[in-house]
């Protein structure tokens, strides 16, 4: 009998092996990466002689430089240790961010994982700020605030915050802290032709900042916005997303998954047009916390209900736990086997 017992243990542990192999490693990626649904591509030779776009090695790793010269105090003081993993050479059009850490333990539980592919960089719609919000929505994945990242098997990527918050972070953030006012006010100046096609970032930039670098890094953040969405259009063979016109979608409960590319432009668009500074703390729990809302009573930069449901509770109701304080859904925070094999 005993012996059955544990051949029986056996042979489910094996099982489990096989079923959950995809889970057992050291690090929670979130699958999708920024794009869903995605088999695009560009080699370096696809880059030198048919779209002649997107951004060199050398400009790829000075913005990487740069993020990270900013970022990674600010993740160990979040505690975690920033990896950078830059991909030059690997032609996939995405990126993506892990969490250290397996469901049975092991890895680092601290190792906050962001990884930029070469292939984005090539993509003829990317700009250097493109480049540039795309790993700020990674970094986002990591330290962006409520709401978090919802299902998933055994709620793994529960870290994580969403897919829109962290579109949302990357401008009401991540932006904010990585380029100077003086650096906004030249993107400007060498941008004016872009920015007239756009008359109403313009407008929306103006009438919400009095200041004239506030305006700049506002419309510097919408920008690079439609750089990433406009990615989109692209490959999907679809209308180029306008600021004019935002999507009328209204969620019944908020969507952690990818919202579709008009919403997400109108996400990073709200995020520049946030007037709550990246002073504020972001919320582990409570996404009112440093964030325009329709409860604070904000006419802009509030997220849009193509993907946030609004909450109602007051940011103080709330007291927040910080991000190094309990399970971060990482392997040291752990789940039971007992609540994955039936052998307890």
């Amino acid at each position: 009998m005993k012996k059955t017992l544990i051949g029986a243990t056996s042979l489910v542990l094996t099982a489990a092996a096989v079923w959950f192999s995809p889970y057992l490693s050291h690090n929670h990626e979130l699958c999708d990466g920024f794009f869903p649904d995605w088999d695009v591509t560009r080699s370096v030779e696809q880059q030198a002689f048919i779209n002649k776009g997107g951004i060199d090695e050398a400009t790829f790793n000075a913005v990487l430089d740069k993020f990270e010269e900013v970022y990674r105090p600010i993740i160990k003081e979040a505690g975690g240790e920033m990896t950078m993993n830059r991909k030059w050479d690997d032609d996939t059009v995405n990126a993506s961010a892990q969490r250290g850490g397996g469901i049975f333990g092991g890895g680092n539980a601290k190792d906050y994982i962001i990884n930029m592919y070469g292939g984005l960089a090539r993509h003829e719609s990317i700009t250097p700020d493109g480049f540039m919000v795309v790993v700020c929505h990674e970094v986002g994945h990591h330290i962006g605030g409520a709401p978090k990242v919802e299902g998933g098997l055994f709620g793994m990527n529960a870290w994580a915050s969403n897919e829109g918050q962290s579109d949302y972070y990357a401008g009401l953030h991540c932006f904010r802290k990585i380029f100077n006012d003086e650096e906004n006010l030249a993107w400007v100046g060498d941008n004016v032709d872009l920015l007239k096609e756009h008359p109403l970032v313009l407008e929306k930039c103006g009438e919400v900042y009095e200041e004239e670098a506030e305006r700049a890094l506002c419309a510097r953040t919408a920008m690079a916005g439609f750089s990433v969405t406009s990615l989109f259009a692209v490959e999907k063979e679809g209308e180029l997303p306008e600021f004019s016109n935002p999507d009328e979608a209204t969620v019944e409960k908020t969507d952690s998954s990818h919202p579709a590319y008009q919403c997400r432009l109108d996400t990073y668009f709200a995020s520049a047009l946030c007037t709550i500074g990246d002073d504020e703390e972001l919320s582990q729990k409570n996404p009112n916390k440093g964030t325009c809302t329709r409860v604070g009573e904000f006419e802009d930069g509030v997220r849009p209900l193509c993907w946030y449901k609004p909450t109602k509770t007051d940011p103080s109701d709330e007291p927040d736990k910080g991000e190094g304080d309990g399970d971060d859904g990482g392997g040291d925070g752990g789940i039971d086997i007992c609540d994955i094999l039936p052998i307890c």
